[in-house]
Order: C-alpha cells, then sequence, then structure tokens
C-alpha cells in the first residue's frame, strides 16, 4: 500500500459494525493466560525497643524490617516502607494527644558514617 505524503491509507470496511449489530466484543479481542506468577514474600523480622520509666516498661515499639538486611539492628533501603507499631502501657487512663516518632539515619559511604534525623 503506497500513499503520497498527504494521503491517508486506504482501510477495509469489514471491520466496521452496523450501529444496530450486536457485538460480541469477545470475539475480537486477542486471548491472554492468566498469570502464573506468584508475589514472593518477603521474610520481615520484628525489633522491639522498650522505654522505662523507674525500671517499669511503659512504652513498647515494634519495628519491622526486611531479614535478610536486619542481623542485629532493623535495616530498611532507599524506598521500602517503615513499618512497625507502639503499645502504651499506662498505670491509670491518661488522655494522649499525640506520639511522635523520629527516624534517624546512620549511612555508611566510603568507610565515612553520616547520621541525620527526620
Amino acid at each position: 500500500m503506497s500513499t503520497t505524503k498527504n494521503e491517508l491509507p486506504a482501510y477495509s470496511d469489514n471491520h466496521v459494525l452496523d450501529d444496530h449489530e450486536d457485538l460480541d466484543i469477545d470475539e475480537h479481542l486477542p486471548r491472554y493466560e492468566e498469570s502464573q506468577q506468584t508475589v514472593k514474600s518477603i521474610k520481615t523480622k520484628d525489633f522491639l525497643s522498650t522505654i522505662d520509666n523507674r525500671g517499669k516498661p511503659w512504652a513498647l515499639l515494634t519495628l519491622t524490617a526486611n531479614e535478610p538486611l536486619s542481623k542485629n539492628i532493623p535495616t530498611f533501603v532507599e524506598g521500602s516502607p517503615v513499618k512497625g507499631t507502639v503499645k502504651l502501657s499506662l498505670d491509670r487512663p491518661e488522655y494522649i494527644y499525640s506520639v511522635y516518632i523520629s527516624v534517624c539515619l546512620l549511612q555508611s559511604s566510603r568507610g565515612q558514617l553520616t547520621y541525620e534525623c527526620h
């Protein structure tokens, strides 16, 4: 099929349907098989840290990290979520207006350590 610069190519009308014609859309679409891929689950490890007051724990922080990366401390890579929970154990009911958790970065690059908190 050859066309000049300003001409549109010619198409056959065997694919054009009448407005009143019933359309079985599945007949015109390619078939796709369901994917057999499975998502690998990442093994996680929980790290616990308590805050004590006079020897009595009143807050428990649990961080969930990627187990293969986290031997002794929770380790996260750029772009991965930081997940965890905070549980409070108080002697009497108290109003809690907010819980503030600071995430700090300890990074080693070419033998130099940098530390920053956000």
